[in-house]
C-alpha cells in the first residue's frame, strides 16, 4: 500500500508542478512542489522576482470536505516568511476554499 502511495503523489507532483509553473512564472519559479497524501501535507518553495532566497511554504495538513462543490480546508501553514505566516494563519487557516468542479474527480483520487 505504501508503494502505491508513493506512486500516487509522485504523479500529483508532476503534475502539480506543471500547472503551477505556468500559474506562477509571472511571479518567478517554482523550486519544488512535494504533496504526501497519506500524510496530508504539501511544501512548495518559490524563487520569486526581486527576492534574495525562495519563499517556502508549508501546509501541515489539509482535509477535503463534500463533494458538490468539493472544498479544501487547510490547516497549520508555516512559511520562512513571518509575514506569509501570519498572513496565511489570518486568511487561509481552518477556512473551507472550493476546487476546481472539473477537476474534483481528480482531485479526490489523488490527495
Amino acid at each position: 500500500m505504501k508503494f502505491f502511495s508513493y506512486i500516487k503523489d509522485e504523479l500529483t507532483n508532476v503534475s502539480a508542478k506543471l500547472i503551477l509553473k505556468k500559474k506562477i512564472e509571472k511571479y518567478g519559479k517554482l523550486i519544488d512542489f512535494e504533496i504526501n497524501s497519506s500524510e496530508k501535507n504539501i511544501f512548495i518553495s518559490v524563487m520569486l522576482t526581486g527576492e534574495d532566497k525562495p519563499v517556502q511554504l508549508e501546509i501541515k495538513s489539509y482535509k477535503l470536505i463534500g463533494d458538490n462543490p468539493l472544498m479544501i480546508e487547510i490547516n497549520g501553514i508555516n512559511s520562512n516568511r513571518e509575514w506569509i505566516t501570519r498572513m496565511a494563519e489570518d486568511y487561509v487557516a481552518d477556512k473551507q476554499f472550493p476546487l476546481p468542479e472539473k477537476l474534483s474527480p481528480f482531485i479526490k483520487l489523488l490527495l
